[in-house]
């Protein structure tokens, strides 16, 4: 999946005249602990949660 994305972000930037030779590309993957879900919301305190909801 991760080629593909690759791929299709540098023909994309290739078809605004952007030459694929500048193009760099670094992906870092995280878990929770470093995401928000929108509005300043903690998601590992979403996923904290379902355990009392359940």
């Amino acid at each position: 999946m991760k080629r593909t994305l690759y791929a299709l972000i540098t023909s994309r930037l290739e078809e605004a005249s952007i030459s694929p030779k500048d193009v760099f590309i670094f992906m870092h993957e995280n878990d929770y602990s470093d995401w928000s879900v929108g509005n300043g919301a903690f998601a590992m305190a979403i996923v904290q949660q379902r355990g009392a909801d359940a």
